[in-house]
């Protein structure tokens, strides 16, 4: 889509990217302890009470830049 003229407007940035999600190691099937290591890399706390701290998880990792 970014490459058809129509198109060029719609896009500021892309990113190229190729595989297959299906490959065997694509997906992460106990997310947490990287989530974890993320968050304190990041400064940003992670709470075993997932339910109440993930918003604010989430707050916190779309204010790094």
């Amino acid at each position: 889509m970014f490459y058809v003229s129509e198109g060029r407007d719609l896009f500021q940035r892309v990113i190229l990217q190729s595989g297959s999600a299906l490959r065997p190691g694509a997906m992460m099937y106990n997310p947490l302890p990287t989530t974890e290591a993320l968050a304190t890399r990041l400064n940003c706390s992670l709470n075993r009470e997932l339910d109440r701290s993930t918003l604010r998880l989430l707050h916190c990792l779309k204010q790094v830049r």
